[in-house]
């Protein structure tokens, strides 16, 4: 008994010493818990039903056809394969543990475990390596919550990114880097755009010898998980992870996508929506993506700090050109921002406003505005990726479960009795709306790009490194 009651002193003594006593660490634990926590608890009662109707179908596939039959017998099916088993395992261990009638909700909980778990991980991440400023400035984006709400797996690409930066300039363990960027490129495969950088990056420091440990690294983890696939479905893996993205129009906050909205809100003409949408914008990003690298890598000083720089400027601009201007995309580069801002975002007014605007406008404001609108005036809502319209009021109705759809249903009616008219006036100007909205969106995130790009000139090329030591 009395050896017990020495543990617990001795473990009550090093817990205050080491939280207690220490402001930021209690800080980083406290704030961390209490997100987690309501995270946890708010995640049987909502996701986007549009998307998560579609993830459903894998389980199915799972059951009676086998996981490597997914893009072979999957309606839609437009992401890498990791994406596919983290889903897919979390659905089946929810199912293990629930009952018919606590199904949908221990499903909902289960499968946001590992995007809550991304966060924590991340915030611990920055908390370690860069203080708990930068871990503040993180929880201070709504981007973080709204993707749990809705459910994506942008936050695990944003580990991912994370994960490798720590391993290319911390850790210089470049077979770590590999695996660890494996998680970005295996559930979203736009991120291959910073192969450049992060061969430029382990090429500085281990020449030829680290890029092949890199690549180890993604092998490693990238044969098992995709090549079964490959295997058994081949064509439509091609087609479904890769051809879907190239085929498919211009949605969101993207500014090619303001002429579709035109096509299917103002004139109604849906099959006459110009084929060359779908492509025009690869061209302009190429040309841009090419000469961005190309400018921030000239005479570019190898450190920790520009190199995050420029992976959040690349992230960013592939965002503001994207024909897809879907909102969870911003996470990405969300955990290299808030490492930017816990040093330069009290200086910036402007910045430090369009780092927290920004998400907002593309994950609330946006939805808001467009399918809430055209939920209570009972219309139909384009959905770009099937070009054709849905019923709002279903979509909004079956994202909840519970007493929050009661709530939300109570919610839209109230607004439907006193604020139709001003809703009406939203849904029959929608397009413009759409418009405005693309138009704020972009021009933040064009300043966040300018204000990065003159920071990196000034701090992070050769020239204007020396010539600032010399004058010091």
């Amino acid at each position: 008994m009395t050896n017990l009651y020495s543990r617990i002193k001795y473990l009550a003594n090093y817990l205050y010493m080491k939280i207690i006593t220490d402001k930021s660490r209690a800080k980083f634990i406290i704030t961390t818990s209490v997100i987690a926590l309501i995270l946890l608890l708010e995640s049987p009662l909502s996701w986007n039903y549009y998307d998560v109707n579609y993830f459903v179908t894998w389980d199915y596939i799972l059951k009676n056809y086998g996981i490597f039959h997914v893009y072979k017998y999957s309606t839609k099916v437009a992401y890498p394969p990791l994406s596919i088993f983290i889903f897919v395992s979390m659905y089946e261990l929810a199912l293990s543990f629930s009952t018919v009638s606590t199904a949908l909700p221990m499903i909902r909980l289960f499968v946001k475990i590992p995007l809550i778990a991304s966060i924590v991980a991340i915030a611990y991440i920055l908390y370690r390596y860069y203080g708990w400023k930068s871990t503040k400035w993180l929880y201070l984006s709504y981007g973080l919550y709204s993707t749990v709400f809705g459910y994506q797996f942008d936050l695990i690409t944003a580990l991912g990114i994370v994960l490798t930066l720590i391993f290319i300039y911390r850790k210089k363990n470049y077979l770590l880097a590999g695996m660890s960027f494996s998680l970005s490129l295996l559930t979203k495969h736009l991120t291959i755009i910073l192969i450049p950088l992060i061969f430029y990056d382990i090429y500085s420091n281990r020449k030829l010898r680290g890029i092949l440990e890199f690549l180890m690294g993604l092998l490693i983890i990238g044969v098992p998980t995709t090549v079964p696939f490959l295997i058994y479905s081949f064509k439509e893996f091609i087609e479904k992870v890769l051809l879907f993205h190239s085929n498919r129009y211009p949605q969101d906050l993207s500014i090619y996508a303001i002429p579709v909205y035109y096509y299917a809100y103002v004139l109604h003409r849906i099959n006459d929506i110009p084929s060359y949408l779908k492509w025009i914008w690869i061209p302009i990003f190429i040309a841009a993506y090419t000469i961005t690298v190309t400018c921030i890598l000239k005479k570019a000083r190898i450190s920790e700090e520009c190199g995050y720089i420029r992976y959040a400027i690349i992230l960013l601009l592939s965002i503001l050109l994207n024909k897809i201007g879907n909102n969870p995309y911003y996470v990405w580069p969300l955990p290299l921002l808030a490492i930017i801002m816990a040093k330069y975002g009290e200086k910036k007014k402007l910045l430090k406003t369009a780092y927290i605007i920004t998400p907002i406008i593309s994950m609330f404001v946006y939805p808001f505005l467009t399918l809430f609108s055209a939920a209570v005036v009972n219309s139909g809502y384009f959905i770009v990726e099937d070009l054709k319209f849905y019923n709002a009021y279903m979509l909004y109705a079956l994202s909840f479960v519970g007493s929050p759809n009661t709530f939300a249903i109570k919610f839209l009616e109230l607004n439907r009795e006193y604020l139709f008219s001003i809703y009406k006036l939203l849904y029959d100007n929608i397009w413009l709306v759409i418009a405005i909205l693309t138009a704020l969106y972009l021009s933040l995130l064009a300043y966040m790009i300018r204000y990065l790009t003159t920071l990196h000139k000034s701090t992070c090329t050769e020239c204007c490194y020396i010539h600032k030591k010399a004058r010091v």
